[in-house]
């Protein structure tokens, strides 16, 4: 798997499948990591008939919801109709810094950011939708030639500039 180029272009305009508050409600059933909160909400699923959910899968998803609900702000593209539903798109990540192209939580960012561009478990590139994977991304090394953009040049990383 190739390196991220730190180019930060993930990290601007970024867009969500689903709204920021059904991303954070998941923050409402307790802390995932909690044994006693995570026996509660095992009960409730349960209760529920939901099945019983993951729970490496919960702590995740949760650390990228409290990531999501601090740092995440409205983008500036405003809202598109997605199955019949408005959505906020464009969201701006306030631990991007734009003068250096460098994320300011790079060390501990979420497994939503840190896993960008999201490879299978057996480490071969998922499935990109059209527009999400940045033109100059360092990751298309990882796509065979046929499927890169035009002219593509990735970007790499050769260190943490000062400011």
């Amino acid at each position: 798997m190739t390196e991220c180029g730190r180019c930060g272009d993930c990290c601007t305009d970024i867009s969500l499948t689903t709204t920021k508050k059904a991303f954070t409600a998941s923050l409402t059933y307790g802390d995932a990591r909690d044994d006693a909160a995570w026996a509660e909400w095992l009960a409730k699923w349960e209760a529920n008939g939901w099945g019983v959910p993951d729970r490496a899968n919960w702590i995740r998803y949760q650390a990228d919801a409290r990531f999501i609900a601090k740092h995440w702000h409205g983008g500036k593209r405003g809202k598109r109709t997605r199955d019949g539903k408005e959505r906020t798109v464009g969201w701006e990540c306030d631990q991007f810094n734009p003068e250096t192209r460098q994320c300011m939580a790079y060390e501990g960012r979420p497994p939503i950011c840190a896993g960008f561009p999201y490879y299978t478990d057996d480490g071969k590139p998922g499935v990109i939708p059209a527009g999400r994977l940045p033109t100059r991304c360092s990751f298309w090394a990882d796509y065979p030639e046929s499927a890169r953009p035009e002219g593509w040049v990735p970007i790499v990383f050769l260190g943490v500039r000062a400011v």
